[in-house]
């Protein structure tokens, strides 16, 4: 059988959802270029104000990356050179390269249950050498925050 041939199945479809918007996307991006104001600046200000508004917070903070909302996570709950991070094994690179960023040492775990997305506080994992800072209560393989028992929390010491 030709690769012409396989069904094509999509799995993404940006062209349809930038052609929706086009003019919107097209007006910001000429006033970025009008104003030269390419880092910040009053279209960065104007998204976190609405991202705030829509995750019914206070405030939020653009970044660059993920591995950059990670990494100010990390060091605003106060995550130290030494301190240990248990995460899911099954996750992005970024995740283990956050936890690095800050001087801590990830420590992988394989015990998740998939359909809560959390690793049970009883199981941590066998490369764990003491009792661990912090445990990010997220699994970014589903994208998804998981959900945070109170003995969890406990256990690890964590919000």
């Amino acid at each position: 059988m030709k690769d012409s041939e396989l069904p094509q199945i999509p799995q993404a479809d940006p062209r349809r959802r930038f052609l929706a918007r086009r003019q919107e996307i097209e007006g910001a991006i000429a006033r970025v270029f009008d104003r030269g104001t390419f880092i910040l600046g009053p279209e960065v200000a104007a998204f976190e104000a609405e991202f705030a508004a829509l995750a019914g917070a206070r405030h939020a903070i653009a970044v660059a990356s993920g591995t950059d909302a990670l990494r100010l996570a990390l060091m605003a709950l106060g995550i130290k050179p030494g301190d240990e991070v248990i995460t899911v094994a099954m996750t992005f690179a970024a995740t283990a390269l956050a936890i690095e960023a800050v001087g801590a040492r990830p420590a992988l775990s394989t015990s998740i249950r998939t359909r809560a997305a959390w690793i049970p506080p009883r199981s941590p994992p066998q490369s764990a050498r003491r009792r661990p800072r912090f445990c990010p209560c997220i699994c970014t393989a589903i994208r998804r925050p998981c959900r945070r028992s109170a003995r969890s929390r406990r256990a690890t010491g964590s919000p």
